[in-house]
């Protein structure tokens, strides 16, 4: 789902520049896009929240739930 152009993966051109540039290695995990967020934190799989703008409540046509899924996570950003 992703918004505003934003996916789950980066493309792989930008991994290895990435990579190459900060001399780090990336994880390789199967990243969550919008909705995959709002249920792995609803489930308790996810600890942080960092959020680049944009209104996960009112993109959502549950904002009860996602405001709950929210509230699970320790930290917020």
């Amino acid at each position: 789902m992703g918004s505003v152009g934003v996916t789950p993966k980066l493309k792989s051109k930008i991994f290895e520049r990435v990579q190459n540039h900060f001399g780090v290695e990336l994880p390789v995990d199967e990243g969550f896009d919008t909705l995959g967020c709002i249920e792995a934190s609803s489930a308790g799989k996810l600890k942080m929240g960092f959020c680049l703008g944009g209104n996960l409540y009112g993109s959502n046509p549950d904002a009860r739930s996602t405001c709950e899924a929210l509230s699970r996570l320790d930290m917020q950003v």
